[in-house]
């Protein structure tokens, strides 16, 4: 979004957020591409929070969900956005100051592109994978209860991940019904996650009901043989999330129709299994093995 459209939407001021990260909210948008230190404002102290935010014992922390496994493919940009708006929903979320962020990490940078397509984004959104030190802070803004973390999906960008993981509450692991997706999430598990002790889910995504039940049930024999604690919500696969980030839309914006309602319902039942908007369910410690 180019620094004119700002100005005729009446955006006022300049405040400096932490280098590498780029800031988006209801009222708040990224200036120019590679514009990493300054942003527009109406006047609100969203950013200025962002800037200022250390932490202290008395200051109320957000919940950090890291979206994350070593493959690339997997769904983590649709998991991570679908996630913080249909969170935001259930809260009520103010499009204003919504209580819900979403932390892109990924150099790719398709949640940015993501976002920048969407009118009426409802949640806030920063991208800070130049500066991936700097999540650790974003969890004391008081404003948000809920931080949804997208990283990489390959191995070059582990420092990253590693940053990420750092600051997070929680791991969503995205997984395809599919083989070629086995090595990755155990290496994600077995390697990242479970040696730090992180508490984990894994999320079976992407399936695709047409093709029957044979994938989806080999997948899940796979995950339970590790002990590795899984959803029982399994996220379809619909033509509506795929084609939603070149349609400027995110799950609670779909169109009101049969299909559009399947695909939003998985998404809010996932949400109520994970306890977002609620009290967040806490599933078995990495290596516990339990379901």
């Amino acid at each position: 979004m180019g620094l004119s459209r700002l100005a005729r939407r009446g955006f006022l001021g300049t405040v400096n957020v932490p280098t590498g990260l780029s800031y988006r909210a209801g009222r708040v948008y990224r200036g120019k591409q590679g514009d990493h230190n300054s942003i527009r404002s109406t006047g609100d102290d969203v950013c200025q929070s962002l800037r200022e935010a250390h932490g202290t014992e008395d200051t109320p922390m957000a919940y950090v969900h890291v979206v994350a496994n070593q493959k690339g493919g997997v769904g983590k940009t649709t998991l991570a956005v679908n996630l913080a708006a249909v969170t935001n929903d259930v809260l009520r979320g103010d499009p204003d100051q919504s209580p819900v962020l979403v932390v892109s990490t990924d150099p790719q940078a398709s949640t940015v592109w993501w976002a920048d397509r969407v009118d009426q984004l409802p949640f806030d959104f920063v991208q800070a994978e130049q500066s991936p030190a700097d999540l650790a802070r974003l969890k004391h803004i008081p404003q948000y209860r809920h931080i949804f973390v997208d990283t990489p999906g390959s191995l070059e960008n582990g420092h990253i991940l590693q940053a990420a993981l750092e600051s997070a509450d929680d791991v969503i692991v995205p997984m395809p019904p599919e083989p070629l997706a086995f090595d990755p999430t155990a290496r994600t598990i077995e390697q990242v996650l479970k040696p730090r002790g992180l508490t984990y889910r894994v999320v079976l995504n992407a399936w695709e009901p047409r093709d029957g039940r044979a994938d989806l049930d080999q997948t899940e024999k796979y995950i339970d043989a590790r002990g590795w604690p899984r959803t029982k919500v399994v996220v379809r696969r619909y033509k509506l999330h795929t084609r939603a980030s070149a349609d400027g839309l995110v799950v609670t914006q779909y169109p009101k129709n049969r299909v559009a309602m399947e695909a939003r319902e998985d998404f809010f039942r996932l949400a109520l299994e994970l306890g977002l908007g609620g009290t967040v369910s806490a599933p078995a410690a990495a290596g516990n093995g339990a379901r």
